[in-house]
């Protein structure tokens, strides 16, 4: 089975400063790509949401859950 699109939910924001290098934004999308504006969360939990072109995330999101378990 080949899975065309990216397996994650990508990033409509226009306006975020790290969009040219984040992987939610970046990805090529399918025609039934799920999408979601993930600007409040990234600037207010200083880019939690963030995945560098990689398509890995930087740590923060780790980081995040482990202190609030």
């Amino acid at each position: 089975m080949v899975i065309k699109m990216p397996d994650i939910t990508m990033c409509r924001s226009s306006d975020c400063p790290k969009r040219s290098h984040c992987y939610r934004a970046q990805a090529k999308p399918d025609k039934l790509q799920s999408y979601s504006d993930f600007s409040a969360e990234c600037f207010q939990y200083n880019f939690l949401r963030f995945w560098s072109m990689s398509g890995e995330s930087d740590g923060k999101q780790k980081e995040y859950n482990d202190k609030n378990k």
